[in-house]
Parts: structure tokens; C-alpha cells; sequence
């Protein structure tokens, strides 16, 4: 067991901290409640949302390298991916950034990366349709592109690093 305030080990079921003075209150069984946390000598703060944001920047920081988009022609496919461009850096700096906010913890600014991926995500969607062109030979063009997994998994990290942080921010506003 370890002080809330200076994060020392106390004895188990102290009720004040030896070093700081500070009162300890006697959590329960980490198992039986909802919001249970595991809060480690330090800053870094483990819970279940905290857990959900960094599996979510894991995902968003795959987006990156896997294939965007695709394009197939006569039998011959080209595919792009995000790291083709500047974006990539982009969402590997965020992604990365979504892991340390919520390995720390920081609501506010997990939701913000969320959301800044969730924009990189608009800004790629929108250049991809734009290349296609609004003519018919657009339309022939767009039949030719398929999305790829860096699509799909730069827009599932960004939507669920926003979940999290949004779901830690009403929980901690309840406690």
C-alpha cells in the first residue's frame, strides 16, 4: 500500500502516512468497485479508461504505417499510407501524445488528441475525395480506390481516445 499524498509504502491499513502525516482513507477491494484504481508511486495512474485511451493510441499509432488507401488498376494495386506524407508524423506525435495523457491521466487533453486525429482523419478523408474529382472520370477514379486499414483505424483510435477521456472526465466529476 502506498501514500496518496508523497507515494511511500505504508504498512497495510494505516490510517495516517508515517513520512507525510497525511491521512490515508481505507479504500475498498480494488475488485469489487466500478471505478477501481491502482495509483502507483509516482504519476502514473492505472484504471480501465486509462487503460481503453492507450490501446486506442496504440491503434492510432498503427494507422500510420498500414495501407490508407489503395488504388487497383487492371489487375496492378498502388497503396499509400499516412507515413507517405507529413500526416503521418502527425498522428505518430499524437498518438504518442494520447499514450502519456492517459497514462497521466489528463482528461481534458486525451479528448484533445482525440480530437486532433479525429481532424487529421476529416483532412485525409476530404484530400482523398478531392483527388477523385467531380466529373465522370472522378467517378471512375473513386470506384477504383478502396479504403484501407490505416482508414479504419485512424478513425476507430480517434473515436475511442475521445470515449476514454470524455468516460474518465464524468468519473472523476462523480468521485
Amino acid at each position: 500500500m502506498f501514500c496518496p499524498s508523497c507515494g511511500k509504502e505504508i504498512p497495510e491499513g494505516a490510517t495516517f502516512c508515517p513520512n507525510c502525516g497525511a491521512t490515508v482513507r481505507k479504500a475498498s477491494s480494488p475488485a469489487n468497485s466500478p471505478n477501481s484504481q491502482l495509483t502507483f508511486p509516482g504519476i502514473i495512474n492505472k484504471s480501465k479508461m486509462n487503460i481503453f485511451g492507450i490501446i486506442a493510441s496504440v491503434v492510432l499509432l498503427l494507422s500510420s504505417f498500414l495501407p490508407f488507401v489503395s488504388v487497383d488498376v487492371f489487375g496492378s494495386s498502388l497503396s499509400a499510407s499516412l507515413m507517405d506524407g507529413p500526416d503521418g508524423i502527425i498522428v505518430i506525435i499524437v498518438a504518442i501524445a494520447g499514450i502519456v495523457f492517459s497514462l497521466l491521466g489528463i482528461d481534458i487533453a486525451t479528448i484533445i488528441a482525440g480530437a486532433v486525429a479525429m481532424i487529421i482523419f476529416f483532412v485525409e478523408n476530404a484530400q482523398v475525395s478531392e483527388a477523385t474529382g467531380d466529373d465522370e472520370f472522378g467517378a471512375l477514379a473513386a470506384a477504383m480506390i478502396d479504403k484501407g486499414p490505416g482508414y479504419y483505424f485512424l478513425l476507430l483510435g480517434s473515436i475511442c481516445l475521445i470515449i476514454a477521456g470524455i468516460i474518465r472526465f464524468i468519473q472523476k466529476k462523480k468521485s
